[in-house]
């Protein structure tokens, strides 16, 4: 339940509870004063009987000896010696008697409807009263949860946003004020600049340590090339290599990090990118057999313009990733704008799944080694190119999909 509706209804419950409370003080209160005053309406005629009748020896019209319409319980009262009254309703009639001389009984009754009515016009008031409190109180407090929850709302779509990634967003300008929440808001802002400016020492790191590291390793691979043929030269050539190409890969997380990345358009189809990817892994080198091994289904073709280079980036990634950390046989299925990479692999890791691709993390052990920067690079390089790359797991095996902007142009 949200706030704008918990809100208001505890508020109506409490005044209701109040009033309900208050307006049943008020009523017994009233209650007891109006049967007070009828009693004593009643004793005070009776007075005034009981003397006329010593004095005149008369009963004046409004009293009556030993009246046949007297209740039992105020006869058997008075027979015992008591000045006595007593309250009936149905009729509303207060009666007061007495005993006198010669063993009698003098007794009045006074009618009290009139003051039975007013207390029932009291609580009709009382009622109305209540409601109209309440209905005051409610609509107060739907106003006041409504622009809280207004409020936490924009504060929680601000914290969503900084969590997908945009540290540039600010809590606080969607959120002002003094109050708690507002301190929220600075909070999270806080700790969203404290984290952008870690981000920003760990992107700086990273691109001095690639941009340092690549002389000398294109040196150390240039010097392999040079070495005698054998076995031991081999390892050398191999482990330069990929020590090469996880320095080319570290500029690109660099170059990726910054934005306002320029494209490179031109007008194609996603079948001919997705080939032009497969090509890109049969032609490079060590992959060249995961390359021929990799098949390519069209199920419908689009045009699209996009940026080939990035595209293919992409593609080489997610299945140099499938090849590397999956089973066979590795496919790319082009179903409009959409190109996914399949394996029948182990599938993704949970924590890839829920946090997306992390630098340096390869999720589970079953995923086999590497470094964590393919599906990084993916991911930025669908960013840059205003694309979807999602990922999921199969009932065999994972599948990669990149989704490129525009709408669907089926190709004949």
């Amino acid at each position: 339940m949200k706030l704008a509706v918990k809100i208001p209804l505890a508020m109506a419950l409490v005044t209701v509870a109040l009033g309900v409370a208050l307006a049943a003080y008020l009523h017994v209160s009233m209650a007891a004063f109006t049967d007070q005053a009828a009693r004593d309406e009643a004793l005070a005629q009776l007075r005034v009987a009981s003397k006329a009748l010593v004095g005149t020896g008369t009963v004046p019209d409004f009293a009556v000896l030993d009246d046949p319409g007297m209740p039992a319980e105020l006869r058997a009262s008075a027979a015992a010696g008591q000045r006595s009254t007593l309250l009936l309703q149905a009729p509303d009639i207060a009666w007061a008697a007495e005993p006198v001389t010669g063993g009698k009984i003098l007794a009045v009754r006074v009618s009290w409807a009139d003051t039975r009515e007013t207390l029932a016009a009291l609580d009709r008031q009382l009622v109305f009263g209540v409601g109209v409190l309440v209905g005051v109180t409610g609509l107060l407090a739907l106003a006041v949860a409504r622009q809280l929850s207004h409020r936490l709302g924009a504060a929680e779509r601000s914290a969503r946003l900084i969590a997908d990634g945009d540290l540039t967003v600010r809590v606080s300008d969607a959120v002002s004020g003094r109050d708690e929440v507002a301190a929220l808001g600075r909070t999270i802002d806080a700790l969203a600049a404290s984290m952008q400016e870690r981000l920003a020492s760990e992107q700086r790191v990273t691109a001095d340590i690639a941009h340092d590291l690549r002389t000398p390793v294109t040196g150390m691979v240039t010097a392999a090339a040079l070495l005698p043929p054998g076995r031991p030269s081999e390892l050398v050539q191999s482990q330069a290599q990929r020590l090469w190409r996880l320095v080319e890969e570290l500029l690109e997380v660099a170059r990726l990090d910054h934005a306002n990345q320029p494209l490179d358009e031109s007008e194609t189809t996603t079948g001919a990118l997705a080939r032009a990817g497969v090509a890109a892994v049969a032609a490079a080198g060590a992959d060249s057999s995961v390359g021929d091994a990799v098949t390519v289904e069209v199920r419908a073709d689009a045009e699209v313009v996009t940026d080939p280079r990035r595209v293919e980036r992409v593609l080489v990634n997610l299945i140099a990733n499938a090849a590397r950390h999956g089973r066979p046989p590795v496919r790319v299925v082009v179903d409009g704008r959409a190109i996914a990479v399949t394996d029948e692999g182990p599938g993704f890791p949970g924590s890839l799944l829920r946090d997306g691709p992390r630098r340096f993390q390869t999720g589970a052990a079953d995923r086999g080694s590497g470094n964590g920067l393919g599906l990084t690079i993916a991911l930025g390089q669908a960013r840059a190119l205003g694309a979807q790359l999602t990922f999921a797991n199969r009932d065999r095996g994972a599948i990669a999909t990149l989704t490129l902007p525009g709408e669907n142009q089926p190709t004949n």
